[in-house]
């Protein structure tokens, strides 16, 4: 069984003034304007992120560090590595790589051809000896080839004051 209950304006100004009674009224406006600061914590915060995501992307590939779970932030040629290597020992064609840099968040949808630059990305990477390439009938396969590397103590103390100033930004 439903009650239904119909409210008259004195029983509105009635709650209304219980409520200023109780302080409630004073709550409320401590807690829109914490709510108010949280909301400007939470974009300063965004920001935070986003510079330190851009500076983790352009950081990473220097040392040889490639996100493997978020491909978005790669460009195509840093994605088609990620997934070469996160494949090895196994080869993939470069329909594979496209199906994988599409399951692992990578917008192909600003490519005019998305399959002739990721053709291109492996020709360039088997060339520089990063990936290796073996044919089967009509397929060609391609898998990473090169073990990952890591920085002279030089070159990590460029990176580091290199960071130290994209960080400062």
């Amino acid at each position: 069984m439903l009650i239904y209950s119909i409210m008259t304006e004195s029983d509105h100004e009635r709650q209304a003034m219980q409520a200023r009674y109780f302080g409630f009224v004073a709550d409320l406006a401590q807690l829109e304007a914490r709510l108010a600061e949280l909301d400007v914590q939470r974009e300063e915060t965004r920001l935070q992120l986003e510079r330190i995501r851009r500076v983790v992307a352009e950081l990473g590939p220097l040392c040889g560090y490639l996100d493997s779970n978020n491909l978005s932030i790669h460009g195509i040629t840093d994605a088609c590595r990620v997934v070469i290597r996160k494949a090895h020992p196994e080869y993939l064609s470069a329909k594979d790589i496209k199906e994988k840099l599409e399951q692992g968040g990578f917008d192909l949808s600003r490519y005019e051809s998305p399959s002739a630059s990721i053709y291109t990305i492996l020709t360039r990477l088997e060339e520089s000896k990063f990936a290796e390439k073996k044919t089967e009938g009509w397929n060609v396969l391609y898998r990473w080839r090169q073990p990952e590397h890591r920085p002279t103590r030089r070159q990590a103390k460029v990176i580091r004051e290199e960071v130290a100033k994209k960080v400062q930004e």
